[in-house]
């Protein structure tokens, strides 16, 4: 079983009007597309501790947290210190939003369903689902309100398309479930089109959901544009590594599990779930060659890694490595 990720769970909330005009701010949102997240969290705390009630960097921490906590698949670890987190700044949002007009009054409702979104992704990741469905809706909300003012506010299509996408995937058996399928892939697309680094997260988002839709030609497409410019981006290189192992074209998914694998290898702190998912999707790749040799190398180095305790909760770790274990048995070990 290879790990497969919900579209926009990373990437989703760090989206920021470029408007700000500050380019520290600016050079955060490139930091976590680099999926550098202790250098934009040292960069904001600068900002915030020369302007607390600077809501601009206050929405980027909780991207920047919501964002280290799904690449990593920490959320059961620090899911509750998250949510904690993103209902103070919802609180901050509220108390500024009254005094604020035009565009960044705007920006401020959009934080706010961001904010909600993240905070429903975290509890839909733990299970919690009323509190999730509270916080969907209570995003929903929001996002409407920002698009009532202003329909060329892209960034706010990406979570009214996932919003629709779910709800109609979720309820096929209801008169209009597929027009809201069609609805929810049309806003992702159409927030494509927007500013760097909102492009990024809504390819991201396009990417899994065009995967689903079995479109893989597209999905193809659109990774290669995003890895030409950041060749190591992981969100990316699992996503066609992923690609190529669910419509069994072992001759790309061994190349494309190598270079998530050496990305992998390369991050510290190292992202566990990458790491066994990249073994595994090259060992299957080994195995459906008959590389023998090659299957028992790449066994031997996964099956010998000192997982931290932490890393044992992490969804799908455990699995990969079992997967790994029964394939290499195949070869009498």
């Amino acid at each position: 079983m290879i790990k497969f990720y919900l579209p926009a769970l990373l990437f989703c909330a760090l989206v920021f009007p470029a408007c700000s005009g500050q380019s520290v701010l600016d050079s955060v949102g490139n930091l976590l597309v680099s999926q550098e997240y202790d250098a934009a969290e040292k960069k904001l705390a600068q900002v915030l501790s020369k302007n607390p009630h600077n809501i601009d960097a206050l929405y980027l921490r909780v991207a920047s947290r919501q964002t280290r906590l799904l690449d990593y698949e920490a959320y059961g670890i620090g899911g509750d210190e998250f949510i904690d987190f993103a209902d103070s700044a919802i609180a901050v949002f509220e108390q500024h939003l009254n005094r604020l007009k035009g565009r960044a009054r705007i920006n401020c409702l959009f934080y706010l369903g961001n904010t909600h979104g993240s905070k429903g992704l975290i509890h839909g990741k733990n299970a919690q689902w009323v509190a999730a469905v509270k916080s969907a809706l209570a995003s929903l909300s929001y996002l409407d309100r920002v698009l009532k003012k202003d329909k060329q506010y892209l960034a706010a299509y990406l979570g009214k398309g996932i919003f629709d996408y779910y709800l109609g995937t979720n309820l096929r058996w209801v008169l209009l479930g597929g027009n809201r399928i069609k609805q929810g892939v049309n806003y992702v697309t159409k927030a494509t089109g927007a500013d760097y680094p909102f492009n990024i997260a809504a390819k991201n988002s396009l990417c899994w959901i065009l995967i689903e839709q079995e479109e893989y030609d597209r999905v193809d497409s659109l990774v290669n544009t995003v890895l030409q410019k950041y060749p190591e981006n992981s969100v990316f290189l699992r996503i066609k590594a992923n690609l190529h192992y669910r419509t069994h074209n072992w001759r790309k998914a061994k190349p494309a599990a190598l270079d998530l694998l050496k990305a992998s290898l390369d991050r510290q702190p190292t992202n566990w779930s990458d790491l066994t998912s990249a073994y595994l999707i090259a060992i299957k790749s080994f195995d459906h060659f008959a590389k023998k040799d090659s299957v028992l190398d790449y066994s031997h180095r996964a099956l010998r890694i000192r997982l931290p305790e932490h890393a044992r909760t992490i969804p799908y770790v455990n699995a990969h490595l079992d997967e790994i274990k029964a394939i290499s048995g195949k070869y009498g070990r």
